[in-house]
């Protein structure tokens, strides 16, 4: 199943089904989703709430920002019903808890990043928990790249990417090792969990501002990408849209190579932005793009093809696969 994240709530996709249905939290623009598998999920609003559900989103409980944090940026949770979760928060800060715990939010260290007055404060936009290892964490911070951590959070390190602005990180269950990153300067990509990185730009070239990444949960060897030409613009400023131009994009070798998708789908998007793009866990032949529209595409059959599959819910935030 595959949960979208919409300015009205929660629909859901699975297998099967003809289009999204409404899920929960109506009335509420839904910014992120994150799951962490039996029926657990936490969500940030556009108000800047965070929701916990134990039930798969029957119901929900807020659970109050630490002490001196204005708003939430991001989020990111472990596997299982008390699993991990790490939030990070305006003013630059992280914090953890266990999912379903009533204690308060335990704060973490911040990754050191230098101080540069000559740009806006830095945020947290990503949060991703590593896998096989679950002591391995990652955060894309706003102007300063993406960092590492290898001991849950008590120590960061910055990765060795070039790009200084990272939109996507997604890691790979199976094949150890296997991480990717959409960033505003191609798709970077470490095949040993972070340590060290690499720009897989052919097929690329034309198309640097990689905004969204997937990679298929069964087959790790096969990528899907979000990119457009850089231009002039660039949406880490805030207020500023992303490049036009977006176009899906396809490796069939861990990222050595690319290729640029039609087979039904638009040749390129002159007026809207590839936001999310997810596979269902259940039937990874099946998956997801989101536009920034709202407009959503999908594949039935590994990519094959692709249709146009829901213009008629409000704007897609985000995506998230549930296990």
């Amino acid at each position: 199943m595959i949960l979208i994240g919409t300015d009205d709530g929660i629909h859901r996709w699975f297998q099967g089904g003809p289009w999204p249905v409404f899920h929960s939290l109506q009335h509420r623009a839904i910014n992120q989703i994150v799951s962490s598998g039996s029926g657990a999920l936490v969500v940030i609003d556009e108000g800047g709430a965070i929701l916990e559900s134990r039930d798969n989103g029957l119901s929900w409980r807020e659970i109050p920002a630490p002490e001196g944090a204005t708003r939430p940026t991001a989020i990111a949770a472990g596997s299982g019903i008390e699993a991990p979760v790490v939030a990070a928060f305006k003013p630059f800060s992280l914090y953890f808890r266990v999912f379903g715990s009533a204690k308060a939010w335990t704060k973490l260290p911040e990754p050191a990043i230098e101080p540069d007055s000559s740009s806006p404060p830095p945020f947290v936009r990503v949060l991703a928990q590593g896998k096989p290892d679950p002591a391995v964490w990652y955060a894309a911070i706003s102007g300063r790249g993406l960092w590492r951590s290898g001991d849950s959070g008590a120590s960061w390190k910055a990765c060795s990417l070039a790009p200084s602005e990272v939109f996507s990180v997604r890691v790979a269950g199976v094949g150890a090792g296997l991480v990717v990153a959409a960033t505003n300067d191609g798709v970077w990509i470490s095949e040993d969990g972070g340590e060290t990185w690499a720009d897989r730009g052919k097929g690329l070239e034309s198309a640097r501002y990689a905004r969204a990444v997937a990679i298929d949960p069964d087959d790790p060897n096969l990528l899907l990408a979000g990119a457009a030409p850089r231009g002039g613009i660039d949406a880490s400023s805030p207020g500023k849209k992303a490049p036009l131009g977006f176009a899906l994009y396809e490796s069939k070798d861990r990222g050595k190579t690319w290729s640029h998708v039609r087979r039904g789908f638009p040749e390129r998007l002159e007026f809207d932005s590839i936001i999310d793009i997810r596979h269902d866990p259940a039937a990874t032949e099946f998956a997801l793009v989101a536009f920034d529209s709202g407009e959503m595409w999908r594949t039935r059959n590994a990519g094959e093809w692709w249709e146009p599959f829901s213009r008629q819910i409000q704007s897609a935030r985000t995506l998230c696969a549930v296990t």
